[in-house]
């Protein structure tokens, strides 16, 4: 238990926050508004790379937080990003086959 990240709700809002702004993205042009709010959001959630997010008591695991960056990297249009975030995600999660499965 010592090892699982303490977020309460801001990553976990935040990570809910990234896969609206990409279902926005998927669905409309991208805009100087959704542009911004994407760079901001993964400011915030930088300092937790390499962590899972986890949200509420009893847990809900929403998996890496690279995953939700990816999100964000492709809304701003940086593919190279993206990549490097999924593969950070697959090795974070390799030994969780469970986790790895849903992240492929």
């Amino acid at each position: 238990m010592k090892s699982l990240p303490r977020h309460g709700w801001p990553v976990p809002v935040l990570a809910l926050v990234a896969e609206t702004i990409s279902s926005i993205y998927r669905t409309s042009k991208r805009t100087t508004e959704i542009t911004h709010i994407a760079r901001h959001t993964d400011d915030l959630l930088t300092p937790h790379d390499g962590e899972l997010v986890l949200s509420g008591w009893p847990a809900v695991l929403l998996g890496p937080v690279g995953r939700t960056r990816t999100w964000l990297a492709l809304a701003l249009g940086d593919t190279a990003t993206a990549l490097a975030h999924l593969d950070s995600c697959a090795t974070l999660v390799a030994r969780a086959p469970a986790q790895l499965a849903w992240h492929r």
